[in-house]
């Protein structure tokens, strides 16, 4: 009796958590602990991880890109440059990040280790939101990413924001999209809330119907039709059923 090969889906880049440690704690959050749990990313395990990467057979696929996640990834920026050193220059980097430590002096410890791309979750455009969506955020955070967030779009590092949506933010997709725009964001990820994590515990309060969610991407469709910019947009369901440029 032969055996049948195993089907492989090809692999061409990997996420290294990098930590859990936030000094936030978002109610939509697929982490379930944050602050309270050390689980740093082990440095010579990560660079042995992408060795083998490297290593494996072209039907397993070749590494293209590595994005660096936490908790907040920017707490742990010490970890990151050791294994982003290790990193071959042909495969591109990437942090995720909530932007609170995204200060011009990290967008040049960003640059020393060739980030090449910076995903900004951002969620609303209003300071009195912010305190309410970020658990633990305060508006000084809030006035610090709104800062940070401009330096970081005339940087030259590729920047995406990262939305999560769900009924606490629906009200200002659309000024979060003219924001990108304003900006010259490259990329908006839009991800429905994920019930994951602390997010699963409130996914009755935060998670918007198909219906609701629909309804927004359509709002969005029709701010493109009329200004027809260059932003994109990354998201499920996909954006391209209501006439979005996709990524």
């Amino acid at each position: 009796m032969s055996e049948t090969a195993p089907h492989y889906q090809p692999v061409n880049g990997v996420d290294f958590k990098v930590t859990d440690t936030c000094m936030l704690r978002c109610d939509f959050c697929v982490n379930a602990d944050g602050d309270h749990k050390k689980n740093d990313v082990d440095v010579p395990k990560a660079i042995d991880a992408l060795h083998e990467l490297q290593d494996a057979p072209d039907e397993l696929g070749s590494l293209k890109k590595v994005f660096f996640t936490g908790g907040e990834t920017l707490m742990k920026i010490d970890l990151v440059e050791q294994v982003a050193r290790a990193i071959p220059e042909d495969v591109f980097t990437g942090v995720v990040t909530n932007g609170i430590m995204l200060t011009r002096k990290m967008l040049d410890r960003l640059k020393a280790i060739k980030i090449s791309r910076i995903k900004l979750s951002y969620d609303t455009t209003q300071a009195k939101d912010f305190v309410t969506i970020r658990n633990g955020g305060t508006l000084r955070h809030f006035e610090s990413i709104e800062k940070n967030l401009e330096d970081a779009a005339v940087s030259g590092i590729l920047l995406y924001l990262r939305i999560a949506l769900g009924r606490l933010n629906v009200g200002v997709m659309e000024d979060i999209y003219k924001k990108a725009m304003d900006l010259g964001v490259d990329t908006l990820q839009i991800k429905p809330i994920i019930a994951s994590g602390r997010a699963g515990e409130n996914k009755d309060s935060l998670s918007l119907s198909p219906q609701e969610l629909l309804a927004a991407f359509e709002a969005l469709g029709k701010i493109y039709d009329e200004t027809r910019t260059r932003v994109s947009v990354s998201c499920f369901p996909p954006a391209a059923r209501f006439g979005l440029p996709v990524k």
